[in-house]
């Protein structure tokens, strides 16, 4: 009986946690991405700066970033859905560029969004995009979701892309 009371309880903490936190839950991201040995030498580090479950962007759009103003006005339509909104995180714009990735509305949780990877070729930066949904009978919160992800990478003044990952 304690075990069953121990797990409704914890269920109900990871259902209720997104309303807790004004909509910043505790993700599974990864802080961010470094060139390791064997895998793509060409990969950037790049810092995760924001991301959640509940963003203000209802369709699934990829945007770059290059600006203080751009980030002021998209860091206010990802938080759209968040009263109040969040503060903005620092970027310096010399040295950085913001990439943000949003999955759109979704009828439950479950879903996700997040940058894996951010990989440097000749001529072009290639954002890799991971995208999850629930499984088939998975229980999910039956809130209405807008999955979304931001991360920033050294600036390259190169033409940026969006990719799925494999």
């Amino acid at each position: 009986m304690k075990k069953a009371a121990a797990g409704l309880v914890a269920g109900l903490f990871l259902v209720f946690l997104p309303l807790l936190t004004g909509g910043a839950a505790a993700s599974s991201h990864s802080p961010g991405c470094t060139p390791c040995p064997g895998k793509d030498e060409n990969a950037l580090f790049f810092r995760r700066i924001a991301g959640g479950s509940y963003s203000g962007v209802v369709e699934r759009r990829f945007s770059f970033v290059t600006s203080p103003e751009g980030w002021e006005r998209a860091w206010r339509e990802a938080n759209g859905a968040v009263m109040p909104q969040p503060s903005l995180p620092a970027v310096d714009f010399q040295k950085e560029s913001v990439a943000l990735v949003f999955q759109g509305r979704k009828r439950s949780g479950g879903y996700g969004v997040e940058v894996t990877s951010v990989l440097e070729r000749e001529g072009f930066i290639l954002v890799v995009v991971g995208e999850r949904e629930p499984l088939p009978g998975a229980v999910v919160t039956a809130a209405i979701s807008s999955p979304w992800d931001a991360v920033a990478f050294p600036a390259a003044g190169k033409p940026v892309f969006f990719v799925p990952s494999k």
